[in-house]
């Protein structure tokens, strides 16, 4: 599992997770209780792709539906963070 912080400080921050793995529930809950009692607001800021490996074709792209996800999960993100 890897993960990227953006900030130090999180406390009423909020702040995007983006769990991408073979199954993932597990690891994304923790990840999530972890932020929360560390005070981010993670909410409506979170997104979980299940079975990674077998969302890109053989050169390498992720396929459309996957695209759209992460598109739609990082403007929502962006206009929460500009409000």
């Amino acid at each position: 599992m890897e993960w990227c912080v953006s900030t130090t400080i999180f406390s009423e921050k909020p702040v995007g997770v983006v769990t991408a793995s073979a199954n993932g529930e597990k690891g994304h809950e923790e990840l999530l209780l972890i932020l929360k009692t560390l005070g981010a607001k993670v909410d409506d800021h979170q997104l979980l792709i299940k079975g990674i490996k077998g969302k890109f074709d053989k050169n390498g792209s992720i396929e459309n539906d996957t695209f759209t996800e992460i598109s739609k999960f990082i403007t929502n993100f962006e206009k929460s963070i500009d409000n």
